[in-house]
This record gives structure tokens, C-alpha cells and sequence, in this order.
């Protein structure tokens, strides 16, 4: 299956990149290969085409795009979503002659590369032997930030002494376990160095920020005349006066004496918006506060600067006290979801606050928005902001009036603003590309003339699946003992019959109900339409928040699994002999829960790579993995806190499990914290598997990878869901089979079901 890279198959507001001449648009796709690549393609829509094609609605051939370039690589750079590319960040040049972008190669560096537009021929901007992070294009010149391959830069930061000298001093470092025996797998995080190209001659910013992680997109935007750029870095010491500042949320201010908030081992160690001189080479606060998104804002990061080059338009900020105005004055500091700031005075003002809160988002309270995208609009005095809320995209139009940011009065209509960069000269004549798919069709590609009011669809991807059965995807409700409603997926199986019973596999973690439900939510362990094709019904379940990290969290789950499951059975659809869970990352705790607290209800299960709130976890991870697992416990797991861990966390239960379990370790770190689980399953003969990808993501993107998890997946529940399928409340037989059966492959034999005569559908 080919997916749309840019705009990404996951992105419901994504639209195609028009080159700033108006004349083409731009369209990366992605597609596994045999050989374990992925391969990467820029495709070339003429813009003309696509305008008489929406012109004439009796025009059959819809306008073909071009390739401009191909990329084939092996992927590795770490990917924090599902279906990643080789390519990202594309960009056109300000006189439409070339595309830039980012291309993995073979020891997974990010490669800056132009392309030209005329004849397709690729050039290497950046220097080999390092990855490039980001990179802007500012009329001739190219600026972008990229560290050295392979260099463990990150022992700079523990008093000069790397993590594995004789003598090193390990007291007090926020690292787990996992980051001293595997050092080499935290390559992520780097020291950058900027890099500038002009007039066909590269060199180096004599200065290094800290390090960076590279899977995540900082704003990094220069400034018109090429002078400065403004980037997100991270901070290496939180002033005193930052205590004021609150996530968006949180009960608590932040912890200026926490190195864990400083720690590049943390995932969302505090950063803030920084100005470099790209000619001398100095790094400056562009903001005397944190960024809210290190901080658990769902609010966008992005940085724009004005046509004058004298202000700059940031999100998910808090401001310095002293631009802080009546907001929040004399209470707790909470965020600002866009910000101008002009450089001559730094002085800053908040466009409007942010919206967001998690647990109202959770509750879905309408005073909860995510701010998704800022710009400037006709002028550097207007400001356009779009929130996404319920599922909805609102854009909310701001004018600078009387020193003050206000919102433009009602029924203001905007004009020449483009999905490009704020100094494009907005030449889209009102055509846009961009991606629709449902539940049940495939992602292709559509233009919209939103001067003339219609639509069509101009591309298709993937010709090679119409006519491939796949199960049909609804939306599915439910309610659990406490009221709750839940809406999931049901994937029914391929040629499905009315009044048959077949075997259910519960997959967790998310359900997005606007997108083609081919996996699940995420790409590791998860398989809903070849699951499908085995003939499995599919029930992919969201996750539900509000009492994240206490007690009640799990459970909330566990009662989701057995109502949808009860009402299933209730309408005469899934056999409830033939049920089967598959957690992963956060959920296979709700999975390890529901196998202990309701063991009937289910015939086999997965975990992968995934919490399990233990004990051994917690002694193995706790410095980098929060306090999570404490507030669930009501305690740490010393002296009388003992007592709550014993009672409650899952591996001191596994006596209970009777469902066979597949555990998928990714990475040697994995494979350390899953061994609590998996040694203590095989002390007592249950049945087990231990599935190790060594070099894996923990969302899984090498396409021989997700063969061993999601179609291991496959195997492992035909082989305990369907007709050889012993009886589930029987124990002991399950444990026999499943003795039975590894001491046939010991022999070189197959194993088979007691009874069964059809032994077809053994992995």
C-alpha cells in the first residue's frame, strides 16, 4: 500500500505544498519494499492540469503527476508516528526552480538535498557524516542545523566523564538503567551545530547549542533579510523565577530544582525560543520563558517572522513577567498560545492565552482547543490563528490595535492568504490539494476550487486494491457499568455472514474515526484487516484519560474490554470463547489487568513493547519515567508502601493469567523490562512467547519489522482463536497444549489441538 507522506495520510488538515509561483504543487507518497525499504517519491502536479480537470466535469483523465525524485532507504531515523518516510520536509524555493528536503540514507542520516524542477536532478547540500535536524530556505540561502553521526556527545553532559570510564560517578543522573548498559541506542540525542550555505559555499556558525532530540520538529525559521534565525533549544538551567510558571493543567508550578527538567534524557526536558546571529554566531533568549509544549501543551510549536522582519509570531509560550499585563497576575503563570515579539525591544504580547487542558480535552469540555497553526495575514498588524477543537478547525482572526492584540471584527474576510509561508505571494487562485479517506476508503488525493465551490478526485495510489476484499469498519458504541459511552471501530471479517459467531481480538490504544482503518492505531503488533482476512472480527478501542495515573486508570479499560465484549456476545457476533486482546506501550498495563481480573473472558493476548506498572519497572526506570506508577499505587514500593504494589501491580498477579501472552521486546531495553514478566509466565509452564526485534522503533517502521510483529500477531491468534481453538475456561488443557506443542517443535513437528483435524492455520 502507497501512503501520502506530505500532506501525511495521518494529518486531517494536511494540503499539498504549492510552489511560490502558483504553477505546481508538490506530493510525497511512501511505500514498503521486499528488500526492508521504504521508498520515497516527489511527485509533481501542474497546476493548470488540475484547474481544467476541475473546470470541465465531463473530463474523464484526471492530470498525472510527475515523479521528480525517488528515495530508497532501510528507515531508521526515530519516527513518533506510524507509516514514516524517507522524505520530510519539503520546501520549494522562493523562485519555484527547486524543492528541498530531507532524505534518509543508509546509515541514517538525514540528508539535505535540491532537487531541480525542470530536469529532477538531485544535489547533497550537507556535509556527509552528519544528519541534518531542520533547515529554511531564505531567497539564495540555505540554513540548517545538523550533528556529527555517531558522536556520543551526550557525556558532555555528565562532568566531562563518559558513562562508561572506570569510576564514573552514575549518583544523581535522571537516566535509567537502560540509557548506562545501552548508551549507544540514546544516539537521538546530539549536539547540533548550524550551518549555513551562500552563494555556493557552506560553512559553520562558530557556536553548538545543547543537545537536541532529533524526532522531534522544532520551529526553526529565518529571518527575511537571512540575519537571524529562531529555533527552539533546550534550556540547561531553569531560572528561579520560572516557579510561577503551570503546565496546562497541572496542580503543581514547575520544579526549578528538578534536573530531571533539564535532562536531555528527558523527553520533554524545558526549552525555549532562542534568536541566533547567523553572522557572529551569538545564541540569545528570545523569550525569558519555558515553551508550554515541553510542558504537556498540545498547543503547536511554530515560530513566523513579519514581512518586515521585525517581529516575530510564536505559540505555546509562557511570557516574562514583566509582559504579563492583568494575565495571570498575582496567581499561578499558564501558558500563552501565540506571542508577538519584536526584536528591537524584546518586548512581547500575548495574542490570546491557551486553551488547552488536557482533562477537559479528555471530558470533552468545549473550553478546550488546540492551537494548530499561526501566521501573519494581510499585514504584519494581523495575526490568523486556527484551533482545532472537537474535531473542528476554527480560525480566529487578531489585530494589533492601541498597543494591544484584539480580536478583528466580526465578518473581516481575508484575502490573499495562502497555505504556504507568510511571504509567499499568495497565487493559489483558489486551489488546493488535499487527502480524504473514511473508515472504509483508501486515502486519495483530491483538488478543491474553492472559488467555484467543487471537488474531485484527480489521484489514486493505489489502483492495485480495488478489487482486494477487505472487512468492512463501522463505528461502534458501547456503554460500561458506570455510564461511560465508548465509540470504537468494529472491523468485521472478510465476506461476513449474518447470524455466525467468529473470534474477536480487542486492539487498544486510540481510534481515529475519519481515517482508513488498515492496522490500528499504531503500527506495532496491531493488523486489524489481515486480521480481518483470517476471518477475526476487530474491535480497535480509544484510550480514555481522565483518571490517568491513578488506580482507577486500568480499570476504566478492563470494564471497557468485558461491556464491549458482553454486548458482542449479546448481539451474535463474536464467540465468547474466542476473545483476545492486544496491548501496546501504555495499554498493555489495561491488558496484563484485564487478563487478571476477568482470566475467563480471554482465550490469548499480546503485550508490546509496553508499561506494565511492576515492580522490577519501576526499579528499573524510574528516574526518567515520571511518577505515573506512584500515583497509581498511592506510594513508593518501600516500607508500608510495599503493601499497595503487592496487592495491586500486575507481575506480582500472574498466578491468576490463563490466557497464552505474546510479549514483543523492542530494543535491548525492552527486552530488560519485559523479562519480570516473561521469566515469571515461564516459571510457573504458562504458555509464553518472547518475541525480540533487536533493532526495532517503539512504533515499528521497517517493513520486515512490522512482518514479525503484526504478522506474528496474525499467527499467534489464528492459531488460539480459530478452529483449533481449546476451550477457554479449561486451564490446564491450555497449558498442556501449549507444552505439548513446544515439545513437538523441539522434535521438528507442528503441534495440533487435542481433537482438531485441521492444522491448516498453524503459524
Amino acid at each position: 500500500m502507497t501512503r501520502f507522506s506530505d500532506p501525511f495520510t495521518r494529518d486531517p488538515l494536511g494540503s499539498a505544498k504549492e510552489s511560490p509561483d502558483g504553477r505546481h504543487f508538490a506530493v510525497v507518497t511512501s511505500r514498503g519494499l521486499r528488500s526492508n525499504k521504504i521508498e520515497s517519491t516527489i511527485w509533481i502536479f501542474d497546476l493548470k492540469q488540475v484547474q481544467a480537470f476541475l473546470k470541465n466535469s465531463d473530463a474523464v483523465s484526471a492530470p498525472r503527476p510527475r515523479p521528480l525524485a525517488r528515495f530508497s532507504e532501510v528507515p531508521q531515523v526515530l519516527f513518533e508516528n506510524s507509516y514514516s518516510s524517507i522524505v520530510s520536509e519539503i520546501r520549494w524555493s522562493q523562485d519555484s526552480r527547486f524543492v528541498y528536503c530531507l532524505a534518509q540514507n543508509r546509515r541514517g542520516e538525514e540528508q539535505l538535498y535540491e532537487v531541480s524542477l525542470a530536469v529532477g536532478a538531485k544535489r547533497q547540500l550537507s556535509p556527509p557524516g552528519y544528519s541534518v535536524h531542520s533547515f529554511d530556505v531564505r531567497k539564495s540561502d540555505v540554513v540548517y542545523n545538523a550533528s556529527r553521526s555517531g558522536d556520543q556527545t551526550i557525556d558532555r553532559y555528565y562532568r566531562g566523564s563518559a558513562l562508561n570510564a572506570e569510576g564514573a560517578a552514575l549518583t544523581d543522573l535522571p537516566i535509567s538503567i537502560g540509557d548506562i548498559l545501552f548508551a549507544r541506542n540514546r544516539a537521538n540525542y546530539r549536539f547540533y551545530f548550524t550551518w549555513v550555505r551562500r552563494a555556493g559555499k557552506r560553512h559553520r556558525i562558530p557556536s553548538s547549542g545543547p543537545a537536541i532530540d532529533d524526532y522531534r520538529a522544532h520551529p526553526f525559521a529565518v529571518s527575511p533579510n537571512g540575519r537571524f534565525l529562531t529555533e527552539l533549544l533546550p534550556v540547561t538551567r531553569i531560572p528561579s523565577h520560572w516557579s510561577l510558571y503551570r503546565a496546562p493543567g497541572a496542580s503543581e508550578n514547575i520544579e526549578v530544582n528538578d534536573p530531571g527538567m533539564v535532562s536531555p534524557f528527558n523527553m520533554d526536558h524545558l526549552m525555549r525560543y532562542s534568536l541566533i546571529d547567523l553572522v557572529n554566531g551569538k545564541v540569545t533568549p528570545l523569550i525569558d520563558g519555558p515553551s508550554a509544549s515541553t510542558l504537556g501543551s498540545a498547543d503547536v510549536d511554530s515560530a513566523k517572522w513579519s514581512r518586515d522582519g521585525f517581529r516575530i509570531l510564536i505559540t505555546s509560550t509562557f511570557l516574562p513577567q514583566e509582559n504579563l499585563g492583568n494575565l495571570n497576575r498575582g496567581g499561578p503563570v499558564t501558558p500563552c498560545a501565540a506571542a508577538v515579539i519584536d526584536i528591537r525591544s524584546r518586548d512581547a504580547q500575548c495574542v490570546t492565552p491557551s486553551r488547552f487542558n488536557p482533562k477537559q480535552r479528555q471530558e470533552g469540555s468545549e473550553a478546550s482547543a488546540e492551537l494548530i497553526d499561526a501566521r501573519f495575514g494581510e499585514s504584519d498588524h494581523n495575526v490568523l490563528l486556527s484551533f482545532l477543537e472537537k474535531g473542528m478547525t476554527r480560525v480566529e482572526e487578531y489585530e494589533f490595535q492601541q498597543g494591544q492584540w484584539k480580536p478583528a471584527p466580526a465578518g473581516t474576510v481575508q484575502k490573499g492568504v495562502t497555505s504556504g509561508s507568510e511571504d509567499e505571494a499568495g497565487t493559489a487562485k483558489g486551489i488546493s490539494l488535499w487527502i480524504r479517506q473514511d473508515l472504509n476508503s483508501l486515502p486519495t488525493l483530491w483538488a478543491t476550487d474553492s472559488k467555484a465551490g467543487n471537488s474531485r478526485e484527480i489521484w489514486d495510489p493505489n489502483p492495485q486494491l480495488r478489487g482486494v476484499k477487505l472487512g468492512k469498519v463501522s463505528v461502534y458504541r458501547w456503554k460500561d457499568s458506570s455510564g461511560y459511552e465508548w465509540a470504537g471501530g468494529l472491523v468485521k471479517p472478510v465476506d461476513y455472514v449474518p447470524g455466525r459467531r467468529y473470534p474477536l481480538v480487542i486492539q487498544t490504544h486510540g481510534f481515529q474515526s475519519g481515517e482508513f482503518l488498515s492496522d490500528g492505531s499504531y503500527t506495532t503488533a496491531m493488523a486489524a484487516m489481515p486480521l480481518a482476512s483470517a476471518g477475526i472480527m476487530v474491535l480497535q478501542v480509544p484510550d480514555r484519560r481522565e483518571h490517568s495515573g491513578t488506580k482507577q486508570e486500568a480499570l476504566d479499560h478492563v470494564a471497557s474490554f468485558g461491556a464491549a465484549i458482553d454486548k458482542l456476545v449479546a448481539e451474535g457476533l463474536v464467540d465468547p470463547e474466542k476473545v483476545g486482546l492486544i496491548g501496546f506501550s501504555r495499554t498493555c498495563y489495561y491488558v496484563l489487568k484485564a487478563l487478571i481480573e476477568d482470566p475467563n473472558r480471554y482465550a490469548a493476548a499480546t503485550v508490546a513493547d509496553g508499561a506494565d506498572g511492576s515492580y522490577m519497572e519501576h526499579r528499573l526506570y524510574r528516574a526518567n519515567m515520571g511518577t505515573w506508577d506512584i500515583g497509581i499505587y498511592g506510594g513508593s514500593p518501600n516500607g508500608a508502601g510495599l503493601r499497595s504494589w503487592v496487592d495491586a501491580a500486575p507481575n506480582f498477579h500472574l498466578d491468576a493469567v490463563g490466557a497464552p501472552l505474546r510479549i514483543e521486546a523492542i530494543g535491548p531495553a525492552s527486552l530488560l523490562g519485559e523479562w519480570e514478566l516473561y521469566s515469571s509466565l515461564r516459571e510457573q509452564d504458562k504458555p509464553v512467547d518472547l518475541i525480540y526485534i533487536r533493532g526495532g522503533q517503539h512504533i515499528l517502521q521497517q517493513p520486515l519489522d512490522r512482518i514479525v510483529s503484526q504478522q506474528g500477531n496474525v499467527d499467534w491468534f489464528r492459531f488460539w482463536l480459530t478452529d483449533q481453538m481449546c476451550s477457554v475456561s479449561d486451564v490446564p488443557a491450555l497449558n498442556r497444549r501449549w507444552l505439548k506443542l513446544r515439545e513437538l517443535q523441539r522434535k521438528g513437528h507442528v503441534g495440533n489441538c487435542e481433537g482438531s483435524q485441521n492444522s491448516s492455520n498453524h503459524p
